[in-house]
């Protein structure tokens, strides 16, 4: 191999639940389609990223 493979605790998180899901991530990267609620979370994320680096964000 000429890379090295390196995995966050989400993949080994994932591989756990179902080992497919790492193995489209990984081995054979595989785009997913993003869905109406994965781009409003995106949006909210995006906007609360703003707020907080002006000072503006909620501490949770």
């Amino acid at each position: 191999m000429s890379g090295s493979l390196q995995l966050t605790v989400g993949d080994l998180k994932q591989y756990v639940y179902c080992p497919r899901i790492a193995f489209y991530r990984h081995v054979v990267p595989v785009e997913a389609k993003a869905t109406p609620k994965m781009e409003a979370g995106r949006r909210a994320e995006s906007s609360r990223g703003a707020d907080s680096a002006r000072g503006n964000g909620t501490s949770t």
